[in-house]
């Protein structure tokens, strides 16, 4: 019996390196924590961890989210260049050991055919296994009209989409800050964040229209196990 690790980061360097460009010299927000975190980014201490803990697989979901540089996501065409760099990167690891590794695609949400286009490349050329979205309040709405088409291709493909949250930590908790406090942004909000999102798609009618959509959540499905009894009544 395969062990199959079902979400977990990965960052092709070359990507971080693309979004950090955009910054006039600034390190990306992330930059620190892949500093202190090698195996995020060093595919040797990548396979070394998995074998230490008898894991068989891992499928990789790319980090940082390109909105998380709102100079690249403003741009259209450079959202959809950091895309391509990381998909690209990601199939090369998984080329080289597909017995270990499934990829899964970031998109250029910024515009919406080209977020498609990049969808379709990535699963149809690159044999990536699906693709991630962002949800917080600083982003799309998975609700939003301009995930529909994607819903229904992925449907239509038959691959799942993962959600991970994305809120920020100079996102406030309270209007009188201005950032949030506590790493409240992180502990509680991206918590906050997918449960949100998983209410609002079902409550949307996401399912009703594409009752074969496959969405695949981050940190045990947040809030919803605990409080699903609260939500139904």
């Amino acid at each position: 019996m395969k062990k199959i690790d079902a979400y977990t980061h990965f960052c092709p360097l070359g990507f971080i390196d693309f979004l950090e460009s955009s910054l006039g010299g600034q390190s990306h927000v992330f930059r620190k924590l892949f500093s202190t975190t090698p195996t995020l980014t060093n595919l040797d201490l990548r396979l070394q961890l998995m074998d230490k803990h008898g894991i068989d697989m891992h499928v990789l979901v790319p980090l940082p989210w390109i909105e998380s540089t709102p100079t690249i996501h403003v741009d259209a065409k450079l959202t959809d260049q950091a895309a391509k760099l990381c998909n690209d990167g990601l199939y090369k690891i998984v080329s080289a050991h597909p017995e270990r590794f499934m990829g899964v695609a970031i998109l250029p949400t910024t515009n919406p055919e080209i977020m498609i286009a990049e969808f379709e490349r990535a699963i149809n050329e690159l044999g990536l296994v699906g693709a991630v979205i962002f949800v917080g309040p600083t982003v799309t709405r998975g609700d939003d009209h301009s995930y529909e088409a994607l819903y229904q291709r992925a449907t239509e493909l038959g691959v799942p989409l993962w959600l991970h949250p994305c809120r920020p930590g100079n996102y406030p908790d309270y209007i009188d800050e201005s950032k949030s406090e506590y790493l409240l942004w992180q502990t509680l909000g991206w918590l906050m964040d997918t449960s949100s999102a998983m209410v609002r798609l079902v409550f949307s009618g996401v399912f009703q229209r594409y009752p074969q959509l496959k969405l695949i959540t981050h940190h045990h499905g947040a809030f919803i196990p605990l409080f699903a009894k609260r939500m139904q009544e």
